[in-house]
């Protein structure tokens, strides 16, 4: 049972000048189990409260390292600005600080306190041995984390122009600059990484591809997959798979090197790409098999649906459906564990009425024990349209022990489903056509998706962005578990930071133990109390409202650029 209380920064939290309430902790919400399986026994409780009040925090990606280090990437708001609040005071956070980077933190602490990470290189200081830590626009947009191995942590961003990849070898606590425009012309990537400095990458192409391969200009307006095996310094020629633009996640499955990726070009059909020797190979002659998972899918999200993986290579899958002939609308699950060839027969439904549902979420622990989250308003929208949505929207998980089935069901599973949200991160409308929304005076302060982990104890942590505060963006807020059952930990790497000894799995790439207990030291040992990695609470000027003494606007020239947005 998860006990720690929760706090962020303590009770009561000042970040750039501004109150933070404390935690909001809702014990009545509203909780359900479906399934033929076993539910967990007791609910989820959760608490909320903001990371940070000085920055934007839109489509904010969460994850968590092998020693259990928490990890937090944001949008900075450029294309998420809603011209129609622009004049609002809470508009501040998105100049405060902007440089034209996403912005990273770090919790070793399970979420309790939250630590900035620095990566302005006109405002930190630059080891000239190490590289620069990052450049002013190398991306403001579509952050996202991978771990490789040997514990080497990668963020990588967009512009539109490029993806910008950095490397940390710290544990997150700062970043150097791999390479700012090696990628080009090419938007919402996922990446994922295996051995030491290997990184598989995919993303929409709108013309672009990689630069060192000769392929920067490619012409091309497909989902492109790439690899590089220099910690992304350089990059593969893109091979085409998906034939056209699309959004999710990839996973790799550490026994085998096996890299799997989501594919929903065919229509109506949920498909699953499997690259089975992805080690060996390099694109644009990567081998795959195609596989289906689900028909007559109708997706309710441009970011869906999600997947993972787990320590045994089982697989996991959750979409929101907006509902057709086969199936009712909702949230879905369903899971494989043959390496993908098969699974369920007809997919869970995990919510139980006809509420529109839409950025579901999924994130496995123990083989079998998952969690996955959505945001849900409180009426069923025509065509289940976000753009229709009026009401609030709140989060939800739900959270299984069977999710690879019980005894005696046959492709079953047991959920307890909770409103994870006490106060509504969101109300109105969320639009649903991306970088056109601003065009459209249409609300895209959310972005187009949120994420979830679980920490050190095995509990959801919920990223998701909040309007709560006004404003013509939107503020990072943290939905984090603090009672109820667990899902327990998954490993993104093959050792344990809190023992001396590797956890083996077939085909174990040559990591020895000393290896493992030494990128453990370096992790426990960087300097926490460094001004470049700052909490949110610890801001380095007096007055409160900057990291390490850098120069802020006044709140006049603020408002001024503010009311030009606002038009």
């Amino acid at each position: 049972m998860a006990t720690r209380p929760f706090r962020l920064a303590g009770a009561v939290l000042v970040i750039g000048g501004i109150l933070a309430a404390q935690p909001v902790i809702a014990d009545d919400k509203p909780t359900y189990r479906v399934g033929e399986c076993a539910a967990p026994e007791g609910v989820p409780t959760f608490a909320q409260d903001y990371i940070d009040m000085t920055r934007a925090g839109g489509e904010p990606i969460i994850d968590t390292l092998p020693d259990g280090t928490l990890v937090w990437g944001s949008h900075a708001g450029t294309t998420h600005i809603y011209g129609a609040e622009a004049a609002d005071e809470g508009s501040l956070p998105f100049l405060q600080n902007y440089n034209g980077q996403t912005y990273y933190y770090w919790s070793d602490d399970n979420g309790a306190e939250w630590h900035y990470v620095n990566r302005d290189p006109i405002r930190d200081q630059v080891d000239p041995e190490r590289g620069l830590s990052g450049m002013p626009v190398s991306g403001f947009s579509d952050p996202d984390f991978a771990v490789d191995l040997a514990g080497n942590v990668f963020v990588s961003e967009i512009n539109l122009a490029n993806i910008a990849v950095s490397r940390s070898d710290d544990g997150g606590r700062s970043y150097v600059l791999q390479s700012m425009v090696e990628i080009t012309a090419s938007d919402r990537q996922w990446m994922e990484a295996d051995e030491e400095d290997v990184l598989y990458f995919v993303a929409n192409t709108f013309g672009g591809g990689s630069a060192s391969s000769g392929n920067a200009v490619t012409g091309s307006t497909n989902n492109a997959f790439y690899k590089s095996v220099d910690g992304g310094v350089t990059f593969s020629a893109p091979q085409t798979i998906v034939s056209r633009q699309a959004s999710s996640d990839i996973k790799i499955d550490r026994n085998t090197g096996a890299v799997y990726q989501l594919d929903t070009s065919a229509g109506n059909v949920l498909g699953l790409i499997k690259f089975p020797n992805a080690r060996n190979e390099m694109p644009p002659a990567m081998t795959f098999e195609q596989y289906e998972i689900a028909l007559d899918y109708r997706s309710a999200s441009s970011i869906d649906p999600t997947l993972a993986i787990d320590a045994e290579g089982n697989l996991y899958v959750t979409w929101a459906d907006k509902g057709s002939a086969m199936r009712d609308a909702g949230v879905y699950y369903t899971y494989s564990t043959d390496g993908g060839e098969t699974w369920l027969e007809e997919p869970i439904k995990v919510t139980e009425g006809d509420e529109t549902a839409i950025w579901s979420w999924i994130y496995v622990g123990e083989p079998g024990k998952v969690a996955i989250s959505w945001i849900e308003t409180d009426r069923a929208l025509p065509d289940h349209e976000q753009e229709n949505g009026t009401g609030p929207w709140h989060v939800w998980t739900a959270m299984t022990h069977t999710g690879l089935g019980c005894e005696g069901v046959e492709g079953g599973a047991g959920f307890v489903v909770t409103r994870a949200s006490g106060e509504a991160p969101h109300t109105g409308q969320i639009c649903s056509t991306g970088t056109t929304c601003e065009a459209r005076a249409v609300d895209r302060r959310l972005g187009d998706y949120f994420s979830h982990t679980v920490d050190a104890d095995g509990n959801i942590v919920v990223a998701i962005s909040d309007t709560n505060q006004g404003g013509a963006i939107a503020l990072p807020l943290m939905i984090r578990q603090i009672d109820g059952p667990t899902v327990g930990r998954g490993s993104a790497v093959p050792y344990d930071c809190d023992g001396e000894t590797l956890a083996d799995y077939p085909g174990k790439p040559d990591v020895t133990d000393e290896d493992a207990t030494a990128a453990c030291a370096d992790s426990e040992g960087a300097d926490q109390s460094d001004a470049s990695s700052a909490s949110p609470s610890d801001n380095g000027d007096s007055d409160g409202r900057a990291f390490q003494g850098a120069p802020v606007a006044s709140d006049a020239w603020l408002r001024l650029m503010l009311a030009a947005l606002a038009g």
